[in-house]
């Protein structure tokens, strides 16, 4: 006891509290945040809510199967097919490239073999009627080669 004789007051022993747990109106208890018994206090856990794009795994947000990034900004994985040749991938599909048609590994001219002038021929590269060599110009209006060579004088 304390204090004056007659007005004695008894001493208040405030307990030692463990480190997970803080005094509290004379008496130990979990800190903020924390639930259970002082010395075993455990976190209290809030589970997120999660973006519809992703699931709580081990109490955190992560993108959904077969999807990457960031919750609320997952995006698919995606696998791009090797296309043959005669294809190319538009928007993650193979097609037949520009100026055939078909399956990809099957596409055909859209233009069937074209009629060309008698001084040129049909290029399947160009897809394009280009002169017969040595012929040079307009299809239909191809011409030879005009070697012009120096006048020699005699003397």
């Amino acid at each position: 006891a304390h204090g004056t004789p007659g007005k004695c007051k008894p001493d208040v022993v405030l307990p030692i509290c463990p480190r997970d747990s803080v005094i509290v109106d004379g008496e130990c208890q979990c800190r903020e945040d924390t639930h259970g018994t002082p010395g075993k206090c455990k976190p209290d856990v809030v589970l997120p809510i999660c973006p519809r794009d992703s699931v709580i795994v081990d109490g955190e947000c992560q993108c959904r199967e077969n999807t990457h990034g960031t919750p609320g900004k997952c995006r698919p994985d995606v696998t791009l097919p090797i296309c043959p040749r005669d294809s190319q991938i538009v928007d993650g599909e193979c097609q037949c490239l520009p100026g055939s048609h078909g399956d990809p590994g099957k596409c055909v001219p859209d233009t069937k073999r074209a009629t060309c002038p008698e001084d040129s021929h049909f290029d399947r590269k160009l897809q394009a009627c280009v002169c017969n060599a040595p012929l040079q110009g307009d299809p239909g209006n191809c011409q030879g080669l005009i070697l012009e060579l120096p006048l020699l004088q005699l003397n």
